[in-house]
């Protein structure tokens, strides 16, 4: 198909070399297309379309041919001819530009080249009109290292393009090189690689100190002996200390002894807290001697009051004692209560019943609701008493009124009158 191409690119420059060299000496004529030239030895033939160019450089080098110099024999006005022709001014019609076709082919009224035989193919095979000959379909195509078997149309194995290296052997059937049938168990940091028929570490990182062991391991390169206590650490390829000694803070490792050694930078102490480098801690400059309701606090360097519980209207004093936050001035009689941080009546201030403490007066006053007068008694809220609704009568002498009955009552209440005066007579003496 190259050689083709080459062969008309050929014949196309040698047909334009022929038109080109047709000069006069003033005039360029061309018979089947138009022309361009810069000089008489240098012109270039483009085919465009039947009028004639305007944009000519030189037109006393250049011009358009004209219609006695094309088709001098004639009658008929020259046609616009289709692409891949050219007009033919002896036989005053369009031909087709010379075309290279192969010698199994033909150039057709329609200026392509054609067979000159059609063959009839078997399947799966169809007629190529490039190479005039049964070839497979262009749609069937192959993947490597499979290649298409132009005699049965189909992908076949291609035994060359394997290149198996051993231990790897050429598996027909597959199309492939596969290790041999007896393969490697690998262990969970291992993984099978057909390419080398073995056993490979996963990807795993080591330093540039290090390298992989035949367990996978990252060890490191050069091995050196260290001075106890110091061991060797495959890690970092170097001397440090065992891994079993740890330091709680504010203690540090030292990283040359191997000891854990008090890191004075690493203690933040609080004002009024200073250092005590001994212990490597935090301590109070003094310890201060508190009295029996009071405990040092060694956070605040200070004697504190032992926990005691206060209401919200309190506060401890210096002396631990709770203390209403507001001293409220009272109203007289009344007092301020340091228990209930509020104006209350005097502690002094009680009532008897049926008498209740008025506790915005602070006076006694009388509580109806707690006399319980029997009747035909009633109740004087005045005198907070239960009397008698009527004047009292008059007894004699040896009679006591009754109120709870309202009438004389004889023998036991006399008796009682009478044991009562005799008792007072006798008591002077």
């Amino acid at each position: 198909m190259l050689y083709s191409v080459n062969m008309w690119l050929v014949g196309s420059g040698l047909l334009l070399l022929l038109l080109c060299l047709k000069f006069t000496a003033s005039v360029v004529l061309n018979p089947t297309c138009h022309v361009i030239c810069t000089t008489k030895s240098e012109c270039e033939c483009i085919c465009t379309d039947s009028s004639c160019a305007t944009n000519m450089q030189n037109e006393t080098l250049c011009r358009c041919p004209s219609r006695s110099e094309v088709a001098p024999n004639c009658t008929q006005p020259i046609p616009s001819c289709p692409s891949g022709q050219a007009f033919n001014g002896q036989k005053c019609m369009c031909e087709c530009l010379p075309k290279a076709c192969t010698n199994l082919q033909k150039q057709s009224n329609s200026c392509d080249c054609v067979c000159l035989n059609q063959l009839s193919c078997a399947a799966p095979t169809v007629f190529d009109q490039r190479f005039c000959a049964c070839t497979c379909p262009e749609t069937i195509t192959c993947d490597a290292p499979l290649s298409l078997n132009f005699l049965t149309c189909k992908c076949e194995c291609d035994l060359a393009s394997l290149n198996c290296v051993p231990p790897q052997f050429t598996n027909e059937s597959r199309c492939a090189c596969q290790c041999p049938p007896v393969v490697q168990a690998c262990n969970g940091l291992q993984v099978f690689k057909n390419k080398t028929c073995a056993c490979e570490c996963l990807p795993k990182f080591c330093t540039n100190l290090q390298k992989l062991s035949s367990n996978c391991d990252c060890i490191c390169i050069n091995q050196a002996s260290c001075p106890p206590p110091m061991v060797f650490n495959q890690r970092f390829c170097a001397c440090t200390c065992p891994e079993t000694i740890t330091c709680d803070a504010p203690f540090s490792l030292n990283f040359l002894t191997c000891k854990c050694e008090c890191n004075p930078a690493s203690l933040r102490c609080l004002s009024p807290h200073v250092i005590n480098e001994s212990r490597c801690t935090c301590q109070c400059p003094t310890t201060q001697s508190c009295n029996n309701l009071q405990v040092f606090n060694n956070q605040t360097c200070t004697c504190e009051c032992l926990p005691k519980v206060c209401t919200s209207l309190q506060r401890l004093n210096t002396n631990c004692d709770c203390v209403c936050k507001n001293q409220l001035s009272c109203s007289f009689p009344m007092v301020f209560d340091q228990r209930f941080c509020a104006c209350t009546c005097p502690a002094t201030a009680t009532c008897k019943a049926p008498f209740f403490l008025n506790f915005l007066t602070c006076n006694c006053d009388c509580d109806p609701a707690s006399l319980n007068c029997m009747p035909p008694n009633v109740k004087n809220v005045t005198s907070c008493t239960c009397q008698c609704p009527m004047p009292t009568q008059v007894c004699n002498k040896s009679q006591l009124f009754d109120n709870v009955n309202l009438h004389v009552q004889v023998q036991i209440k006399c008796t009682i009158q009478l044991f009562v005066g005799l008792a007072a007579a006798v008591a002077p003496l």
